[in-house]
């Protein structure tokens, strides 16, 4: 029970989701588990759908710092990823091609954000597969307000600098391009 209040925990997509969950939380028998639910509902309520953007600090390829708030104005898609991560690796000729139909747009920035703890492997992947764009490393840990408990994993930011969609579709689906569209407009 408690992994399945888990699981929806981290894939719900709005607050309004995430409050229904207090009533299967209040069934929980065990009452730790109980308690780290609700400890774990309370933080995810701080941040979602809606909300401003929490700035966090990566580095680019040449090891520089950068912000993401250096990209407020335009619709943000993030593209967490790491190199140890099949899934990841199976996302990417669908990211490049969703970065592809929107190269020209410039109100629209595709960030490839890699969690690694080592960069050279990073460095070495980004090489092998020619990618360009944005390409940035983050400790995880700067990602806790996100809450990426898994990858890969998309956020849409809009031109606002708010969470359009914390747990965004991956750059595969049919419903990512509407989304950007519709944020565009």
């Amino acid at each position: 029970m408690a992994r399945r209040i888990v699981n929806s925990m981290n894939y719900a997509s709005d607050k309004t989701g995430l409050k229904k969950l207090t009533s299967a939380i209040s069934t929980v028998k065990t009452p730790q588990y109980r308690d780290a639910l609700t400890q774990r509902l309370d933080v995810l309520l701080k941040f979602g759908k809606g909300d401003a953007a929490i700035n966090f600090s990566a580095v680019d390829l040449d090891g520089n710092p950068v912000d993401l708030n250096k990209l407020k104005g335009k619709v943000i898609y993030v593209d967490v990823w790491a190199t140890w991560c099949g899934p990841c690796s199976d996302q990417m000729p669908s990211y490049e091609k969703l970065k592809q139909k929107y190269k020209d747009n410039g109100n629209v920035a595709f960030v490839s954000l890699s969690i690694d703890d080592n960069a050279a492997y990073w460095k070495k992947n980004v090489a092998a597969r020619k990618a360009d764009g944005i390409q940035w490393l983050v400790s995880r840990n700067k990602l806790l307000n996100y809450n990426v408990a898994g990858i890969p994993r998309a956020i849409i930011i809009d031109k606002s600098f708010r969470i359009a969609n914390l747990y965004a579709p991956d750059p595969s689906s049919i419903t990512t391009e509407k989304m950007i569209n519709e944020l565009l407009k």
